[in-house]
């Protein structure tokens, strides 16, 4: 990896939209590689300050008295909120 940590968090979701949507969370080296995409699938790479929370891929913006807020908001279709 020249530009990017082996550990950045990345994440995919196929069929966005579609009957079999589904999402994985990942890292760059171990997972990524190994994952099959098509044209279906849409890959997301974090940067150096991308963390996996509840799941999820969350980059903070430089708000961090609201990273709580931001975490609420990052959820997926129909899940309940999370309890952080």
């Amino acid at each position: 990896m020249q530009y990017k940590s082996p550990e950045t968090v990345c994440g995919i979701v196929s069929y966005i939209g579609r009957d079999g949507e589904h999402y994985e969370v990942m890292d760059l080296k171990k997972t990524l590689r190994d994952t099959k995409v098509d044209m279906f699938t849409t890959v997301w790479v974090g940067n150096s300050q991308t963390k996996e929370i509840n799941g999820k891929m969350v980059t903070p913006r430089g708000y961090q008295k609201c990273i709580k807020f931001c975490c609420l908001a990052v959820r997926w279709k129909d899940e309940p909120w999370p309890n952080i």
